[in-house]
């Protein structure tokens, strides 16, 4: 009998702090929901998948909540600094009324971006896009999404440590922590990890110096300011597709890279075949989606055509560690080498994945940028016109 008294006041006490936590939880994000504005320091990290280390920046972050505005309902202002280069911040974000600003010391210039007219929002692009990521702007999300609550100790003070699982259709298993200080009821460390197969990525943000409700909108402007009475604006005007590869008709450069056995591989050794160039990096998930497809039509065609992947991006020693569990994860049955910075900026390269399909006579017949559903279907297309040549 004394047994399951002890045990029933165990699981009523279970209860009772379980309903507890659920209570801070909502007083948490209501208190976040009702605040005009909020400041904080941010040290904020992340690890690529395949990547070994972390990358660290540092901000400061001010977001005065703005109702009307379309975008982040907000006007927002980022310091950022990367750890490495030291304590000063050197490019400043500053977004209102659907203009984006990015604000670069080096060069002192600040680039404009116009989202009412459809330009890029250029601060999802900077890691300050990131650091605002901390539930200011989406506080109800403490409470509606899926969860589970605990109580952990950090540095000695009571925490509760709130885990979101993110589902996600394909491989990728995804959860986003949140660790809230219970004294002060603030969000003060979140993070993110990601697990596809082998790989991992992490993000960290680490706030602190949090207030509420300091920020008004003539500071935000006083800010910009200091900056725009010294540094030149210059609207951004955006590439057109085109111009971001080597147009079609082009004779493909020369090159000379570095196969993973040592061995060097040239693009004139592939004349009078048809040669298909896709410019990668191990850490790039669209890179790792396309690479099936480009296998596929290796196999397809088999020695009518040569599909070769180009590295120039991860460090040759570190690559060929890692080679065999990137072709098994990415199942890759192509050649891949590391290409050099000359190589890669020869073919205009500027995102990944990036493509050239390249004829018998060493012409650019096309191009491909990023990963999509079709691309092997149209890169198929393609391939049949030249064999018919």
């Amino acid at each position: 009998m004394k047994y399951i008294t002890s045990l029933l006041l165990f699981c009523i006490t279970l209860i009772c702090s379980a309903q507890s936590n659920e209570v801070l939880l909502k007083e948490v994000a209501l208190k976040y929901e009702k605040a005009a504005s909020v400041d904080y320091d941010i040290n904020y990290g992340i690890k690529h998948f395949d990547n070994d280390s972390i990358i660290r920046f540092k901000g400061n972050c001010k977001i005065l909540r703005q109702p009307k505005d379309t975008v982040y309902k907000a006007s927002i202002w980022v310091d950022v600094s990367d750890c490495a280069r030291g304590a000063k911040y050197d490019v400043h974000c500053y977004y209102n009324n659907n203009s984006t600003y990015i604000i670069t010391d080096e060069d002192q210039t600040i680039m404009h971006y116009n989202l009412a007219e459809g330009d890029y929002n250029q601060m999802d692009s900077y890691y300050s896009g990131e650091m605002i990521k901390t539930f200011f702007l989406n506080s109800g999300k403490m409470i509606t999404l899926n969860k589970k609550i605990s109580d952990t100790i950090i540095s000695g003070k009571p925490y509760l440590k709130v885990i979101y699982p993110l589902p996600d259709g394909n491989d990728l298993n995804r959860k986003l922590t949140a660790y809230i200080n219970k004294e002060k009821k603030l969000v003060e460390r979140i993070t993110f990890l990601a697990h596809l197969k082998d790989q991992y990525q992490y993000n960290e943000w680490l706030l602190s110096n949090i207030s509420f409700n300091t920020v008004n909108q003539q500071q935000l402007i006083a800010n910009f300011s200091k900056y725009s009475y010294r540094y030149k604006i210059v609207e951004y005007e955006e590439e057109s597709y085109d111009e971001l590869f080597l147009e079609p008709g082009t004779e493909a450069p020369a090159f000379t890279a570095k196969l993973y056995d040592g061995k060097p591989i040239s693009l004139k050794d592939y004349k009078g075949k048809i040669v298909l160039l896709d410019f990668y990096y191990m850490a790039c998930m669209p890179c790792q989606e396309a690479a099936p497809k480009l296998s596929a039509l290796q196999q397809k065609y088999k020695d009518q055509i040569v599909v070769i992947g180009l590295n120039p991006v991860d460090e040759y020693t570190k690559a060929k560690q890692k080679l065999d569990a990137y072709r098994k994860r990415a199942e890759i049955t192509y050649t891949l080498a590391s290409a050099t910075e000359q190589i890669s900026e020869s073919y205009l390269i500027s995102g990944y994945p990036s493509l050239y399909l390249i004829d018998k006579n060493g012409i650019i017949k096309h191009h491909e940028g990023g990963y999509s559903d079709t691309m092997e279907e149209e890169l198929d297309a393609e391939i049949q016109k030249l064999l018919k040549e």
